[in-house]
């Protein structure tokens, strides 16, 4: 578990102290009906709470998040927002899959730590989840153009004088 994962964990557990939740057989996601969380059932679907998530607006004027409506639902506020949407809206859960292939791939992991990570079994799989985006492509380019030559004549114009110890130059002779 990575730390922010960690960290969320941290925060669901302190949230769950709030309905005496944090008993060792508690639910992480316990189910939660009409607003009554019972930590002692597991949540069964996943479904009303991701659109719940992807519809959610904040107010302009106060700043309130809240469901989408004709006016913001703050008593003292009551702004139109019926043209505000989402910023996450149209998001597909699985949408976030592609998402953490292309950021593991961009940081340059290796295709096999990633299949593992994944459950990919082939690199036609890999390829179909992880999309390089252009400034990665830029990027990796610009670092080889910058990395220092190594063999060649390159590299022996990129060498001061007196140094290069590939010649006969520097070498003892008889």
């Amino acid at each position: 578990m990575n730390d922010e994962a960690y960290e969320i964990v941290v925060r669901l557990r302190e949230r769950a102290k709030a309905f005496n939740g944090i008993e060792p057989q508690h639910f992480v996601f316990p189910a939660c009906e009409h607003g009554h969380v019972d930590s002692t059932r597991n949540q069964h679907s996943f479904r009303t709470a991701w659109r719940s998530l992807t519809r959610v607006i904040r107010c302009p004027a106060c700043g309130k998040s809240q469901r989408p409506g004709k006016i913001c639902s703050n008593g003292k506020c009551k702004v139109a927002i019926q043209d505000i949407r989402s910023p996450l809206a149209g998001l597909r859960f699985h949408d976030l899959r592609h998402h953490a292939i292309t950021e593991l791939a961009e940081s340059q992991v290796s295709d096999q730590t990633i299949m593992a990570i994944a459950g990919h079994v082939s690199q036609k799989m890999l390829a179909r989840y992880s999309h390089v985006r252009t400034e990665a492509r830029r990027q990796a380019v610009a670092g080889t153009l910058s990395a220092k030559p190594h063999r060649g004549i390159s590299a022996r114009l990129a060498t001061p004088a007196g140094y290069d110890t590939t010649t006969t130059d520097t070498k003892r002779v008889g």
